[in-house]
């Protein structure tokens, strides 16, 4: 549109808004909207509203793993993983400790939740002795990738809905 033409259009609605009775229209061709913001979210805050894979020891895991990985790794903020360290040692033993649904009983499902576990217990005691930062997001990582290893190769039968 030239320079002109838009001119014309500019006056055609100031005065279609005049005679609306709106006291002021600001338009302006050349404006441009702000970029838009990434959206971010706070894993943390979230709750699960219902089983993501029908395992319920896995997801009551993950639940506490992404409240606890994603500030960490995003953040770089400890205190949620240092917070819940003893909680994922619990909910990892009652996750290993469980019967795998069909679809995720697997050898190398079972391997990688063996280490899941083993992993969590070694880190909830890292954190209750004090370790550093870096060697409780070290060892929270490690857990993180093991546990996608999962999360990633368990695929459960869904059942029909009734």
């Amino acid at each position: 549109m030239n320079s002109s033409a838009t001119k014309t259009m500019l006056r055609r609605v100031i005065v279609t808004a005049a005679s609306l009775g709106i006291a002021s229209v600001s338009l302006s061709a050349q404006t441009k909207p702000a970029p838009a913001k990434p959206m971010e979210m706070d894993h943390g805050k979230m709750e699960m509203q219902e089983p993501a894979t029908g395992w319920k020891e896995l997801d009551a895991f993950h639940e506490l793993m992404a409240a606890s990985w994603h500030p960490a790794s995003g953040k770089n903020d400890l205190a949620p993983a240092k917070a819940k360290a003893a909680d994922m040692a619990k909910a990892a033993k009652m996750w290993a400790d469980s019967k795998a649904p069909k679809g995720c009983d697997t050898p190398k499902i079972k391997e990688a939740l063996t280490k899941v576990n083993g992993s969590t217990q070694e880190y909830a005691a890292l954190v209750a002795k004090g370790s550093d930062d870096a060697t409780i997001k070290s060892k929270l990582g490690a857990i993180h990738d093991t546990f996608e290893v999962v999360e990633m190769g368990c695929k459960p039968e869904k059942t029909p809905a009734k």
